[in-house]
């Protein structure tokens, strides 16, 4: 397994280090830590020392990582956070053994991602909000506090979606007034589903997000910081990120040529064909089909992709060159709940729109 650092300074030079294993089994993510500390200590012209200084700055970082807008953790929780870990990063670091504080902090993040979602859900579910009344959020809480405790983050997070249906509502009656203009009929243009049911969909897509990371996300969000707490133009790449890095730089790709997004109702849509492409030449698979499973192996085990990442998504797509993919889709001219399974050969994809020509 291969993990890339990329060390970028302020003249044109571009030190790249490798941390490879070539064995099969599992990645020891712990030692990966310990050799993140010797490529910093002995490929890094800072030469900074692992001390509790650095530690601290680790633990900073990772925290405003997982919560940059201060709105899941509690103050009283960062406060434990902070009591358990700020000494100790750079310790575990070196000695192979920082893992587990890595899922530790991230798992109490995640107990509180569940917490949130469940509480603003709920309150969607059987709440009809009011605005009548005179109160304000903060769009950008990066320089907030924390919420001063549960009750707290309570307000906070009934105001936030208090204002999550109140844009969505305005914008469904701009576009009502928009087709009394055109004199359209508006039905057509709006989705079937209201406000109220369009945000909790939304949160429910937040909670699955952090439920599909596994243990390389969580070792590639706090080595990421582990790097930029060091040297901030430094950059730590799991294996799935230096593949995607490699293929960017090589403008080819194995795969099925399409252009994908990730949708609010938790599919991903078809965005793009390449031309000459597999999808292409199949010729199923159309512009604004939506995803909904993938069979990596097209063995009969079927994936299903609703609100899983799109890096993860695209990664179950991609595969050796002339395999298989079977795709699980919802045709965009299909009625509703109609799906299909489409079979496409993977192939080399030159990426012509993203090659430098000078």
């Amino acid at each position: 397994m291969t993990h890339m650092f990329r060390f970028r300074h302020l003249f044109p030079l571009l030190l790249t280090f490798l941390v490879v294993t070539e064995s099969k089994a599992k990645t020891n993510f712990n030692d990966v830590g310990q050799q993140i500390v010797f490529v910093l200590q002995n490929g890094h012209y800072e030469k900074l020392a692992f001390d509790d200084a650095m530690s601290e700055r680790i633990l900073e970082d990772y925290i405003d990582f997982l919560d940059p807008q201060h709105i899941y953790f509690t103050q009283p929780q960062i406060d434990s956070i902070r009591e358990k870990y700020v000494t100790e990063l750079d310790n575990l670091l070196v000695k192979a053994d920082s893992l587990e504080s890595a899922v530790d902090i991230y798992n109490t993040f995640y107990e509180q991602v569940k917490a949130r979602v469940h509480f603003t859900t709920q309150l969607l579910a059987k709440e009809k909000f009011t605005f009548d009344t005179d109160e304000s959020i903060i769009i950008n809480r990066e320089d907030e506090p924390w919420p001063a405790d549960e009750e707290a983050a309570k307000i906070l997070w009934t105001r936030h979606a208090k204002a999550e249906v109140l844009a969505d509502t305005l914008r469904r009656e701009s576009i009502k007034q928009r087709a009394v203009e055109l004199d359209k009929d508006a039905e057509s243009f709006l989705d079937d589903e209201g406000s109220y049911e369009k945000v909790k969909k939304r949160y429910d897509r937040i909670l699955k997000t952090y439920t599909d990371f596994d243990d390389e996300d969580i070792a590639n969000f706090f080595f990421s910081t582990v790097a930029a707490a060091y040297d901030p133009h430094s950059d730590y790449y799991s294996k799935r990120e230096t593949d995607e890095f490699r293929s960017n730089i090589g403008n080819t790709l194995v795969g099925i040529g399409a252009l994908l997004s990730a949708e609010d109702d938790g599919s991903t849509l078809i965005k793009g064909i390449v031309p000459n492409g597999p999808a292409d030449k199949q010729g199923e698979l159309q512009l604004n089909d939506r995803i909904i499973g993938v069979d990596s192996k097209s063995n009969g085990d079927m994936v299903d992709i609703l609100f899983m990442p799109l890096n993860k998504v695209v990664s179950l797509i991609r595969g050796e060159k002339n395999s298989t993919v079977t795709l699980k889709v919802e045709p965009a001219d299909g009625a509703p709940g109609d799906s299909k399974l489409i079979k496409i050969d993977r192939e080399l994809v030159e990426q012509k729109e993203s090659m430098v020509q000078a």
